[in-house]
């Protein structure tokens, strides 16, 4: 299992925006522009998710968490934010999730 520190975390989410700017579906639309939808389990709070989801408007982000503190606070923050391509769930990772389009 993989573990990062706060620390971390910022380098994961300049690889994953990185990832996403050169990202081209096969038929050579630039999904930056189209939009994608990106789940994270394990979200917390969403300290990633949300610095991600604010550099991507056009993209749909949900965090899936079992706390339903930090899913609360991942919702007001993201309110305070002014994002409104994101949203904390509570919940674990299931069939059900898989399916998320509907942000």
């Amino acid at each position: 299992m993989l573990n990062f520190s706060h620390k971390d975390t910022s380098i994961v989410a300049l690889i994953i925006m990185l990832m996403l700017c050169n990202e081209q579906t096969e038929h050579n639309v630039d999904i930056t522009e189209a939009g994608i939808s990106v789940l994270e389990a394990g979200s917390g709070y969403g300290i990633v998710l949300r610095r991600i989801a604010e550099k991507f408007p056009k993209s749909n982000f949900l965090g899936l968490e079992l706390s339903r503190d930090a899913v609360e606070k991942g919702n007001m923050l993201a309110h305070k934010e002014g994002l409104k391509n994101i949203k904390f769930q509570e919940g674990d990772v299931g069939i059900n999730h898989l399916i998320f389009m509907n942000i």
